[in-house]
């Protein structure tokens, strides 16, 4: 017998697979096996009335067979998936069909439980509620008085509402209601949240209060209703007692507890202001009332004592924001190394510190705190920009020295995307399994935490920064986020934490970090991404480019009547440059096309040099941004590459963007150049306020801390 045909084998040439598919089933035309395996490649060539014949035919098969059926229902919910979105809530009419077709075609009970069963598994693998809603209705329709089925089907119900007045939400709410009336909370094995969720959820507050002290309100979503509302007149500081010194030892735990106290007030009441003459003199007053608490008093180990280091470390941040000028935030790093020197086991301290060095682009000494965090699992999802949303620009390759994929970008970059898949399969898992289990009081909260990783901004900023890299480096580019469509990418929910450190009223993290639009800046990204890959004959990210090409008109609109973009100066350069590449590439070039593209080059963003003491950062953001656009426009002027049609005015244009693009690679390398030759304590000016208290902590560590950051800014640019 002839060997089948896999998805695997034939997916870089559909075509071939499909005609292999066609001949097989010309002897065997209701194969289920080959028709999946037809309908999947399909689906990657978009062939949509093929598509819709070959689910008419795998429908028609009527097969019963529990692992066809599965295979089937898997195929199809698949190929609808990849070509919508919102992601469809069911796999479709015939579908369903098929599956009770199956059911019914038998008079055994445990058989008929087996087929709904499965098909709720199914379903809630692939999060398409309304089937699994179906399915738990059989299962009701089968057996009447499991409080399970009962449960699930209520919660279900309710997810499937989109109004609270709709017929799912009214439903829902009967059903809650009839389990609270039928007394289920008296089934000592059943779990009996779901009521509660329900009347939280929907508002329902005389339903809520009901269920108050009963089994019902065993959940987070009953809790938090029922928490009191806080009102308060006005944003009132709250006032702290200052304590009676007279009364406390010196030197003893409560009398620095209340220094510590005072020290914070101090510093809320110097925010205000922006005199960076006060904030460096904070800054140095606390970095020695810390020295004095851990040396004189042997208090290193006492976790409060390093609130003072973090007050002026806050302070110098600040002075930062208000003037910047990168010295501080050096000084900042030197303060956090000598925490960290003074106490290894800092998690503040190595978070803050992943922020200075990416902030000051120093990949190398931010790769080395950002292994140290040991960051596993759902935390890539939370704190993993602090380090990866900017890898493409300060580490975009593996510092030469390093050894091993867990120093590797785009390994890193690997697996913290992998962690998204690898988590939401666990929690799909737990979701279908809730019939077994019993625990239906979990399905709201499985079903919101798989919603998190699927519509995860940190997901996607991940996935196009390893894009980047794997095109500079010249590694495998992986297409993470499906559908490819510009809808499922910006449909985002944001899940980082900027709270991972400390707050004394100013936010330090989300300060360096900065904040710009992510949908500004993904439609930046995805925008070149997508111009290369048309270029290229690759296959970009999302396969909609017209519907990226309407945003981009509504952003040039927007740029046009005098709004500002959350963009650097850089970013929406090469999103400029982009907007006009893929109009051409979709639309056709025209002379005023060509005429923005020739105004744009001759007025790019050069980074400025800001030279001495100021010499970091490097400015690299902005120079791979700019050289990664630049080499795009030199692609698509390349009439041997492009789609374009290229005459003598885009070789003309390309010339000048590879004559730029050599320029700003030499700026680039005569800077860090630069910065290698010069003594690096004239960088932490030594010389002032607080770098005299830096200088006071021991000229080993601030000369061992120099020849660190030396060698990081050495790397920074290695491989360019």
């Amino acid at each position: 017998m002839a060997r089948y045909p896999t998805f695997e084998e034939h997916k870089s040439d559909p075509a071939k697979g499909i005609k292999r598919c066609d001949e097989l089933l010309r002897k065997q035309p209701q194969d289920v096996s080959l028709l999946t395996t037809k309908l999947s490649l399909l689906a990657i060539t978009d062939d949509h009335a093929r598509v819709n014949e070959t689910i008419s035919t795998l429908v028609s098969t009527q097969t019963r067979d529990l692992n066809e059926l599965a295979v089937i229902d898997e195929a199809v919910s698949e190929c609808l998936r990849d070509a919508t979105y919102p992601l469809p809530l069911t796999s479709g009419p015939e579908v369903a069909k098929l599956w009770e077709t199956a059911a019914k075609a038998t008079s055994n009970v445990n058989a008929r439980l087996d087929y709904h069963s499965l098909r709720f598994s199914r379903a809630i693998y692939d999060n398409r509620i309304q089937d699994a809603q179906s399915a738990l209705i059989q299962l009701k329709a089968l057996q009447p008085k499991n409080r399970v089925f009962y449960m699930a089907h209520a919660i279900y119900t309710q997810l499937l509402s989109i109004g609270k007045e709709d017929l799912q939400s009214r439903l829902a709410l009967s059903l809650a209601r009839k389990a609270v009336s039928d007394s289920f909370d008296g089934d000592r094995e059943l779990d009996c949240r779901v009521p509660g969720q329900i009347f939280a959820l929907q508002g329902a507050k005389a339903d809520v209060d009901r269920v108050a002290n009963k089994r019902f309100a065993e959940s987070k979503h009953v809790f938090d209703s029922l928490k009191p509302v806080t009102v308060t007149n006005g944003d009132t500081e709250p006032t702290t007692a200052t304590a009676e010194f007279s009364n406390v030892a010196v030197g003893s735990s409560q009398w620095l507890d209340d220094s510590i106290e005072q020290a914070k007030l101090q510093f809320k009441g110097i925010l205000a202001s922006s005199d960076t003459t006060t904030l460096q003199a904070f800054a140095a007053e606390k970095v020695r009332s810390y020295r004095k608490a851990t040396e004189a008093m042997n208090r290193a180990r006492y976790r409060n004592v390093h609130d003072l280091m973090f007050l002026a470390i806050s302070a110098l941040i600040k002075v930062w924001d208000l003037t910047a000028n990168h010295t501080p935030l050096l000084q900042a790093a030197a303060l956090a190394e000598s925490l960290l020197y003074d106490n290894p086991q800092i998690h503040e301290a190595k978070v803050l510190l992943v922020h200075l060095y990416t902030r000051l682009d120093l990949g190398t000494l931010a790769l080395k705190h950002w292994l140290s965090l040991a960051v596993k699992e759902v935390q890539y999802d939370t704190i993993g920009h602090i380090f990866l949303a900017r890898i493409s620009d300060v580490l975009p390759s593996k510092p030469t020295a390093a050894k091993g994929k867990h120093s590797d970008p785009y390994d890193i970059l690997g697996t913290a995307l992998a962690m998204y898949d690898r988590c939401e399969a666990n929690l799909a898992r737990a979701e279908a399994g809730v019939l077994e289990s019993g625990q239906t009081g979990m399905i709201l909260d499985l079903h919101d935490l798989r919603g998190n990783l699927r519509q995860s901004v940190s997901r996607r900023i991940f996935a196009l920064e390893q894009l980047r890299i794997a095109r500079v480096d010249g590694r495998p580019s992986v297409l993470h986020i499906k559908p490819r469509l510009l809808a499922q990418w910006l449909d985002i929910r944001d899940n980082r934490d900027f709270k991972a450190t400390f707050n004394f009223g100013f936010d330090v993290e989300t300060t360096l970090h900065g904040m710009p639009d992510a949908e500004e800046w993904m439609l930046c990204r995805l925008a070149e991404e997508t111009v290369r890959c048309l270029t290229s004959g690759n296959s970009p990210p999302i396969k909609d480019p017209d519907q990226l090409l309407e945003k981009l008109d509504e952003l040039a609109a927007k740029r046009k009547e005098g709004s500002s973009l959350s963009l650097s100066e850089s970013e929406d350069f090469a999103l400029q440059i982009s907007h006009v590449l893929l109009r051409q590439l979709l639309l056709g070039t025209t002379a005023k096309d060509l005429a923005l593209l020739t105004h744009n080059l001759d007025n790019a963003p050069l980074p400025k040099s800001q030279g001495p003491p100021t010499v970091l950062p490097l400015r690299l953001r902005d120079y791979h941004d700019l050289l990664s656009i630049l080499d795009t426009l030199v692609l698509c002027t390349n009439d041997k590459k492009t789609l374009l049609s290229a005459p003598a005015e885009f070789r003309e244009l390309g010339a000048k963007a590879d004559r730029l693009a050599r320029s700003l690679r030499k700026d680039a390398q005569d800077a860090v150049a630069s910065i290698e030759k010069m003594d690096m304590k004239q960088a932490l000016d030594l010389e002032g306020e607080v770098g005299k208290v830096i200088s006071e902590g021991g000229k080993e560590g601030v000369l061992r801390f120099c020849q660190e950051v030396k060698g990081a800014v050495a790397a920074s640019w290695a491989k360019r």
